[in-house]
């Protein structure tokens, strides 16, 4: 390595650490959160559970919103760090507001700027890194390496308010979020100001992205992982309540019982690049479903201590394939010009817009009780497998086409 080229080489490296650092806090909002807000909501702001469903489905036009309007802003005026910052102090003040909030309406204000806040950092991040890829043009830094400091911080901050509850301590998930939220402020403030610029000229991003994502085998592809992150709705949703009011557990081992899965989920993430190497982006995002198909099964007709826990050994195979393995998929057919768009985008219809209906109809679901829940979304898992499989088979035959001519 040249002088010249040492500099650039520390630089690059540097940016890394900070986008690594990056996903280990806007994950670490989802882990103070994720698996104890249901259970806040039900027992410190006595919410039933049709409010809660509601609250969650509510929020989640946050992922209709926000995802496709930040990336639009970060593809055209190739825009990054002052996006992000805005999005963490929104967190601050959403967490701040819920430890206030008292009714229905109060939760629903602070649960939805807290989605808002969030929903598009996945999708920034995801653009981010994809574009410091392009720009590399390195092999060795792969999505897996940089992602699985998500699922750390996830389990870190999640971790702190087990321990937290377990101190006796009031409403520690307030407090920790909006921390977690404030540092991850400070760190945006050392991400990129700015993307490389593109040849793009003045066209919206956003319809580039939009015209990708209509074509029959992705749209299908799309249907079909929205059926399966519909139940994930169901599942992410009402789990907690699952685990309390079925299995027997003490609220307090709620984070703990979850975050079983999260560890060994930063396993398969380790794997997930010789996986790569054998098999493909669809089969590894079949696999993904199948599994949230049999935690269904499992939840649904198997209610017991032992079975509500043992589908966590194979959690992270469904990350990896719902969540990890997409974005990748989606990366490898967009261009330069609309690559953040793409993620955003898809963002807003799919886990956003089957988020919504997942949410709505689950809380409505779920005061029917928690085992027709799960049986419904059971079917509802297998109909996305099935599109699934169909849309593979359809983008396989039009990449065969293309290449005879």
């Amino acid at each position: 390595m040249t002088q010249a080229t040492a500099p650039a080489a520390d630089g690059a490296q540097a940016e890394l650490l900070r986008l690594r650092a990056h996903y280990f806090l806007i994950h670490g909002m989802f882990g103070a959160t994720g698996p104890y807000l249901p259970v806040f909501l039900r027992d410190a702001k006595e919410l039933s559970p049709g409010e809660i469903g509601t609250i969650f489905a509510l929020a989640q036009a946050g992922a209709i919103v926000m995802p496709p309007l930040l990336t639009l802003l970060a593809d055209r005026f190739r825009v990054m760090s002052p996006l992000v910052m805005a999005l963490f102090i929104g967190n601050v003040v959403a967490m701040s507001g819920l430890g206030l909030a008292s009714g229905f309406i109060a939760c629903l204000f602070a649960v939805a700027l807290s989605s808002f806040s969030n929903q598009p950092q996945g999708a920034l991040a995801d653009g981010l890194f994809f574009t410091l890829q392009q720009r590399e043009h390195s092999r060795h830094l792969t999505y897996p390496s940089v992602r699985i400091w998500g699922s750390v911080g996830f389990l870190c901050t999640s971790a702190m308010v087990f321990l937290a509850t377990t101190a006796g301590m009031p409403q520690p998930l307030i407090g920790i979020a909006a921390v977690t939220a404030a540092v991850g402020f400070l760190n945006a403030r050392r991400l990129p100001r700015s993307l490389p610029p593109t040849a793009g000229g003045g066209r919206l991003p956003t319809f580039d992205a939009a015209r990708l994502l209509l074509r029959p085998p992705l749209f299908i592809f799309c249907v079909g992982i929205g059926l399966i992150l519909f139940t994930n709705a169901a599942y992410y949703s009402f789990y907690p309540l699952y685990l309390t009011e079925v299995a027997g557990f003490q609220p307090r081992w709620v984070g703990l019982i979850a975050n079983i899965g999260v560890v060994l989920e930063l396993g398969y993430l380790l794997l997930f690049d010789r996986f790569r190497v054998r098999i493909s982006l669809p089969t590894i995002i079949l696999a993904g479903a199948i599994s949230c198909a049999l935690r269904m099964a499992i939840l649904a007709f198997l209610p017991s201590p032992f079975w509500a826990t043992v589908f966590q050994l194979f959690h992270g195979i469904g990350v990896i394939g719902v969540f990890i393995a997409p974005a990748m998929y989606l990366n490898n057919l967009a261009k330069d010009d609309y690559r953040s768009s793409v993620q955003g985008l898809y963002v807003m219809l799919v886990p956003g817009g089957f988020g919504i209906l997942g949410n709505l109809i689950s809380g409505q679901l779920a005061s029917a009780g928690l085992l027709n829940l799960y049986q419904i979304s059971l079917w509802i898992a297998l109909s996305g497998i099935v599109l699934l499989i169909v849309a593979f088979g359809l983008q396989r035959r039009a990449e065969r086409s293309a290449t005879r001519f």
